[in-house]
């Protein structure tokens, strides 16, 4: 069978269309979930610097897409990888739990024990990344090109 012509095809929710910013999320979903948080800390602008080298020379116009705007956007993106984390994730222990199955059961395997560390890591290093990045400023102030719910999807 052949797909629905573009036109026809479904379009994903508000929450889930591209959307400004969208950029530095991989990097920020990356960096804020896999680090440890003396490591991101101590590679962080350095890696981010890269990437937006890397923007321009792939042909990005750097007068459009400064340096500050992808630090700012890397900031916004880190709030986003934290939302993933914890509502998504979140909302899935708690069935476990209620249930009492999984990393919530009376005698869990090793992999649902895994799982849960996994995930209590994962938000650790994403709280660490949120304080270190001033996202409360940043929430605070807004930032510069849009308001801080125009620029994340669960707020659209």
């Amino acid at each position: 069978m052949l797909p629905p012509p573009a036109n026809l095809a479904p379009q994903p929710p508000p929450s889930l269309r591209p959307t400004r910013r969208q950029g530095a999320n991989d990097l920020a979903f990356f960096l804020g979930t896999n680090l440890e948080p003396e490591v991101r800390r101590r590679h962080e602008e350095a890696l981010l610097r890269r990437y937006h080298a890397g923007l321009r020379q792939g042909g990005v116009n750097t007068a459009l897409y400064s340096w500050e705007r992808c630090w700012e956007d890397y900031r916004v993106n880190m709030w986003r990888a934290y939302i993933n984390i914890a509502y998504v994730t979140l909302s899935r222990f708690d069935a476990m739990r209620r249930r009492g199955t999984g990393a919530f059961a009376a005698a869990p395997d090793e992999g649902s024990r895994k799982e849960l560390a996994t995930y209590e890591a994962r938000n650790r290093r994403l709280a660490a990344a949120l304080v270190d990045l001033k996202f409360d400023e940043l929430l605070a102030e807004g930032p510069e090109s849009c308001g801080p719910c125009s620029c994340l999807p669960f707020c659209a």
